[in-house]
């Protein structure tokens, strides 16, 4: 795969940003993408994201949206070659909540 004119950081930091607008826009806000990361050669996009909703029915949406979500970014970026996309379930918000629980008692 041909590596895009973009170097890493700012690929990573424009796919981080037209995902989050894309699931904005179809998932209503329900999801935080909290990072992406690409593999050396910019054949595969690593998507860490989060939700305070119910996990497995987002997942399963996820996965039928990938395609959708690639040709979108791949238009808004105007590149010719888009990574592989893999959705990986981040758990900050489930950290969070018990680091609260723990500080109440």
């Amino acid at each position: 795969m041909k590596k895009p004119f973009y170097n890493k950081t700012k690929y990573e930091d424009l796919l981080t940003h037209k995902t989050s607008y894309f699931f904005l826009k179809n998932f209503h806000a329900r999801i935080t993408v909290v990072q992406v990361l690409l593999n050396d050669d910019y054949s595969l996009a690593t998507i860490y994201w989060d939700t305070l909703f119910d996990k497995n029915t987002i997942e399963e949406n996820l996965n039928t949206h990938k395609k959708s979500l690639r040709v979108f970014i791949a238009k808004t970026l105007k590149v010719k070659a888009m990574p592989e996309l893999r959705f990986i379930y981040s758990s900050s918000f489930e950290s969070q909540k018990s680091i609260e629980e723990l500080l109440k008692q």
